[in-house]
């Protein structure tokens, strides 16, 4: 993420329905909270991120 959503939501539409997300966590950070529907992942963002330049979610699938 090259900046971070004021509401703290990052949603992600390039997945498919067939790429099911197990864990979603922050590079240097801890696992986050998300929801996934119809390929759309929802994830759930701290208030304090790792560092304040540009942040990478870890997806697993």
């Amino acid at each position: 993420m090259m900046r971070a959503p004021e509401n703290r939501v990052a949603v992600i539409k390039s997945l498919t329905e067939s790429e099911k997300v197990t864990s979603v966590s922050l590079l240097g950070g801890d696992a986050l909270p998300f929801e996934q529907s119809f390929g759309v992942l929802t994830v759930k963002l701290p208030e304090k991120l790792p560092t304040e330049y540009t942040n990478c979610l870890k997806i697993t699938f």
